[in-house]
């Protein structure tokens, strides 16, 4: 019985576990396993560590969360690399009309919807 698993010592659940041949049955006990840091646990200590992060940040590096742009921008060599990249987004903008207006025909909706799509 339970009681006398807990008397000597030994904590758990009752299991029967019932041998190849179906006529023997052993009973043991089974220990239960600590399962570790519950959610309610585990979440108190991520938020504690969440806010402390963001406490200790300055504008720089809020307004950074808010545009990622601002990250990168300060590096960017623009004598090199913005004629790149206007010609790049030209590319991707002379595209983008026609192939949008060309899956919504293909769907059997408007053109216009595909215009829209592509924004």
């Amino acid at each position: 019985s339970a009681a006398s698993s807990a008397g000597n010592g030994v904590s758990g659940r009752r299991r029967r576990r019932i041998h190849e041949d179906g006529l023997k049955s052993v009973k043991h006990t089974v220990p239960i396993q600590d399962k570790g840091p519950t959610l309610a646990t585990s979440y108190a200590g991520w938020h504690a560590k969440t806010v402390s992060h963001y406490r200790n940040r300055r504008c720089r590096e809020w307004l950074s969360t808010f545009l990622p742009a601002m990250r990168w921008l300060p590096s960017y060599s623009w004598r090199s690399d913005s004629l790149k990249d206007l010609v790049a987004g030209l590319t991707v903008g002379v595209m983008i009309v026609p192939q949008s207006m060309s899956y919504a025909k293909l769907a059997g909706l408007p053109v216009e919807y595909g215009l829209y799509s592509a924004l």
